[in-house]
């Protein structure tokens, strides 16, 4: 649950009856974790808001044009706690800062929600299975960066080999993407993670595949 801080005067979320102080729940059956939840289920045009108040649920019906904010406004912008990453890597930078400075700059960050909505790097190897499956439906239909959908690929790189998976657009998760593998493989060779101009083996639910990357960018072979 996550704590309304405050709620326009005017909005819909105002007309409709909430208050600060309320909790909320889900919109039209979706559990809100964060921002991500929230802005992604509140694009639609009707919304069956559940929260609760004093220890009581109830439920608030919103119909609105589509993208359209509602006026519910919360304590932090990512209605959730930072995330930072968990890794002990020897060549981190932030472990290598002299003692001293100010503690913001000690902090890892590695936060999805910051890497989708404002562009941060993150690693990726912090994410559970959970956030893969949560994020994959919301990347893929972020009408703010995306109005025609987009295919979205989950990859980890170990020792050489690949592993995918594809929440496709239009689709969902599927079992294998061609293009997605190349294309993949085509960010990882140019990242030095796997070889040019050597087949990589590269896994997907649906199979395996081995992709080699010219070094020239002339040609992609699966």
């Amino acid at each position: 649950m996550v704590k309304v801080e405050s709620v326009r005067k005017g909005s819909y979320a105002d007309r409709a009856g909430i208050s600060a102080g309320d909790e909320l729940i889900g919109v039209n059956g979706n559990t809100i974790h964060d921002v991500l939840d929230y802005r992604f289920h509140i694009c639609n045009e009707k919304l069956d808001i559940l929260l609760q108040r004093d220890g009581k649920e109830y439920h608030a019906k919103i119909k609105k044009d589509e993208y359209d904010d509602i006026g519910l406004e919360f304590e932090t912008f990512l209605m959730d706690c930072k995330h930072s990453c968990r890794n002990k890597c020897i060549f981190c930078f932030i472990d290598q800062l002299p003692k001293g400075m100010r503690d913001t700059l000690y902090f890892k960050d590695d936060d999805s929600r910051l890497s989708f909505l404002q562009g941060n790097y993150i690693t990726m190897t912090n994410l559970s299975d959970e956030d893969v499956e949560r994020l994959g439906p919301i990347i893929e239909a972020g009408r703010e960066l995306f109005p025609n959908k987009v295919n979205v690929e989950f990859a980890k790189v170990t020792d050489g080999k690949i592993d995918i998976r594809v929440f496709e657009r239009g689709v969902g998760w599927t079992l294998a993407c061609g293009t997605g593998a190349c294309a993949t493989t085509t960010a990882a060779a140019l990242n030095g993670l796997v070889p040019f101009d050597e087949p990589v083996p590269v896994h997907l639910p649906g199979g395996d595949l081995r992709i080699t990357v010219s070094k020239t960018w002339d040609r992609v072979l699966m």
